[in-house]
């Protein structure tokens, strides 16, 4: 039975009370839903689910069609049993040469064989804009995340929690069924302020997080979440805005701009695969380098050439008549012509935007809008990369599909050097108030004291889930949780109450209430902690800088 979604969106939402992205139960069954019956992936589950009318073909909302190439096979089926039938790359060659069938990937490195867009496309039937063969990009999403491949459910618990929660758990959830904008989650632009900040009254769903067709990071998370790395640095975002390019090196200082735009040659930028004589664009970034070996410590600034990958991408003007690019180059030379040179954009550049830097291009007829040396400006967007494994914390392979490795995010990866302000980066173009740093008022769109979130040591992850939460999935400060209490020998009755969330939402926490607080502040910050009898009489020599033992020995 297809689930449309786990938790609804409260009446507060609708009228503007709150401005909260997540959402916790409120016993609200919409129109054409009912309660039952539950799938066995999640026994017992109090779960809001959309009327069957047609079991295993599929339903008004994608035409009854159920999957795309109108077989309506599998896509109601949750045993894992299915994927081959939904999945239509299932089988597939690589290349003309290759004589092993396995399975192509569904979502991006396409081949040119390539029949995976059937998987979630309907040429001339499609149920929805994009031509999804489900009404909305959650249902599609859902259609195979669901169970429905034996993988990535994202209703069961994972490193990104789930969104199959329950009520009497306390759940909450990313809201990502396309009823929320993104203005409303916390720290958030919730009264619409300012102009080219990001798109604020685009709808919340998967694809806001996620890039369906690839990215340039793991989990397919999305190179450019909420239009942010086409929205100016100034402006939160990431994008380099009308920067004049240099040709020689500023210095490098505190006070020195972080990012500039550099006319150079390849064997300068360190560029493979070009001559070194040829000459590029590049972005330069500062680079600051902390000495702790000596006291006090030093700080040198430098530059180093930035080789994040450039954003492609474009919008029509109202007429469709011009292209106005996320990644162009000026010549400031041209005249005011819209029939030749629409707002100066020099279009004959060749760009490689994943290597991250700019030629000539063009004939030399065109060396006013395709040769580099005529480029005075340019706009430059920097895409979001995050990754989430490195050699000490790889993924961990937990099945594989015909060659393709399904595997699970190790959460200490969380903490490590140069992944948590990645982290905190993308999760900030949402929630762009609460990417701060303690010590200090803060806020684009809200003043207030707040968390540090942008350093790799405190990061969004580290307290929160992606997906959701509730009481099966929480932890307490010693990082137990009701399946680790019960195997220890509380019942599962007290374990749950134990570990059950007390406020009015779950708040997408990986642990329970303010648990956090304590887990981490018994080391860090902790003189008030520890400067109590309380500490010390439950304090033991083996767990010496730890949060000591509590009632029952949780």
């Amino acid at each position: 039975m297809r689930k449309l979604f786990v938790l609804l969106l409260t009446m507060l939402f609708i009228v503007g009370i709150t401005t909260s992205a997540y959402a916790a139960y409120t016993g609200i069954t919409p129109p054409g839903y009912t309660t039952g019956p539950v799938p066995p992936d999640t026994p017992g589950a109090e779960q809001f689910f959309p009327i069957d009318i047609a079991p295993g073909v599929g339903d008004a909302g994608d035409n009854w069609v159920g999957n795309a190439n109108n077989t309506g096979e599998g896509v109601e089926d949750n045993s894992g049993n299915s994927k081959g039938k939904v999945i239509k790359s299932d089988g597939m060659r690589d290349t003309g040469t290759d004589a092993t069938p396995g399975t192509q990937r569904t979502h991006g490195e396409y081949k040119n064989n390539t029949n995976s867009c059937a998987s979630c496309h309907q040429t001339h039937t499609g149920a929805a804009e994009g031509l999804l063969m489900k009404d909305s990009v959650f249902n599609t999403c859902t259609a195979c995340h669901d169970g429905t491949l034996g993988f990535y459910n994202v209703f069961t618990p994972s490193s990104a929690g789930t969104f199959g929660g329950t009520q009497a758990g306390n759940a909450s959830v990313h809201l990502a069924n396309g009823s929320l904008e993104h203005r409303i989650a916390p720290g958030g632009n919730l009264n619409l302020a300012g102009s080219d900040n990001g798109e604020w009254t685009e709808l919340f769903d998967c694809a806001s997080c996620h890039a369906a067709h690839g990215s340039y990071s793991d989990r397919l998370l999305h190179y450019n979440p909420n239009n942010m790395a086409d929205t100016p640095i100034e402006n939160g975002g990431q994008k380099l805005k009308d920067y004049p390019i240099l040709e020689t090196i500023p210095e490098a200082n505190e006070n020195s701009v972080d990012y500039f735009v550099y006319r150079t040659t390849a064997g300068i930028a360190g560029i493979t695969g070009e001559d070194p004589a040829t000459p590029v664009i590049v972005v330069m970034k500062k680079k600051t380098t902390t000495n702790r070996n000596v006291y006090p410590p030093t700080t040198t600034y430098s530059y180093e050439r930035d080789t994040t990958p450039w954003l492609f991408g474009y919008e029509f003007d109202e007429y469709h008549f011009g292209r106005q690019y996320s990644t162009v180059f000026y010549n400031d030379a041209l005249p005011v012509n819209q029939a030749v040179y629409y707002n100066k954009q020099m279009t004959r550049v060749l760009i490689n935007y994943g290597k991250a830097y700019a030629k000539t291009g063009g004939t030399a007829a065109q060396a006013n809008v395709g040769n580099i040396a005529n480029a005075t400006r340019a706009d430059i967007g920097l895409v979001y990369i995050v990754k989430l494994a490195n050699a000490t914390y790889p993924m961990t392979e937990i099945s594989n599909w015909d060659g393709l490795s399904i595997t699970a995010v190790d959460p200490r990866i969380y903490d490590e050097t140069g992944f948590g302000v990645a982290i905190g980066k993308y999760c900030g173009a949402c929630h762009t108030d609460y990417r701060a740093s303690s010590g200090g008022e803060t806020g684009m769109y809200d003043i207030a004291f707040r968390h540090t979130t942008n350093n790799d040591s405190y990061t969004c992850l580290k307290c929160h889930f992606a997906h959701g939460t509730d009481v099966t999935i929480m932890k307490d400060a010693k990082d137990q949780t009701v399946a680790t209490l019960v195997a220890g020998g509380a019942s599962p009755t007290d374990a749950t109450a134990y570990m059950l969330d007390k406020n009015p939402s779950s708040a997408l926490k990986r642990y329970t209430n303010m648990a956090v607080c304590w887990k981490c502040h018994t080391t860090s910050h902790s003189a008030e902690l520890k400067n109590n009898t309380y500490y010390w009489d439950n304090w033991a020599p083996n767990n010496a800088g730890t949060v000591p033992e509590g009632p029952n020995n949780w």
